[in-house]
C-alpha cells in the first residue's frame, strides 16, 4: 500500500446552490389530513356495510320468489293433470250418465229460405 491511501479523506458536501427543504407540515395541518383520512375511510366503509346489506336483502327476495314460483309451477301441473282427468273420453261418459243425457242421432240443420243479416 502507498502511503497516498491513507491521507485520502472521502467528505461529501451538498453543493451550496442545492437547498434542503423542509417539511412546512405543521401537527395541525397533519391533524386535519388524518381526520379528513379517517371520515374517508368511515365513510367508505359505511357505503360498502350498506351495499352487502342491499345485497343480502336482495337476495332473500329472489329466494322467496324462486321458491313461489316452484310452487305454482307444481300447482299448475297438478290442473292440467286435473284437466286431463276430468276431460277424457271415460270421464265424460260418467257425467253424460250422472246427468241422464242422451246421445242424438238425429241430426237436422235448418236452412233459411232467404238469406240473414244481422244488424248492430
Amino acid at each position: 500500500m502507498s502511503p497516498s491511501f491513507g491521507k485520502i479523506s472521502y467528505r461529501f458536501q451538498t453543493p451550496r446552490c442545492v437547498k434542503e427543504k423542509k417539511a412546512d407540515f405543521s401537527s395541525q395541518k397533519l391533524q386535519r389530513i388524518n381526520g379528513v383520512l379517517c371520515l374517508t375511510i368511515c365513510a367508505i366503509g359505511v357505503w360498502y356495510l350498506a351495499q352487502i346489506n342491499s345485497l343480502a336483502t336482495k337476495g332473500y327476495a329472489i329466494r322467496n320468489l324462486e321458491k313461489a314460483i316452484a310452487e305454482q309451477v307444481k300447482a299448475r301441473e297438478q290442473l292440467e293433470v286435473t284437466i286431463a282427468k276430468d276431460s277424457s273420453i271415460f270421464a265424460l261418459k260418467q257425467r253424460m250418465d250422472a246427468l241422464h243425457l242422451v246421445r242424438s242421432d238425429r241430426i237436422e240443420y235448418i236452412k233459411p229460405r232467404q238469406p240473414v243479416a244481422v244488424a248492430p
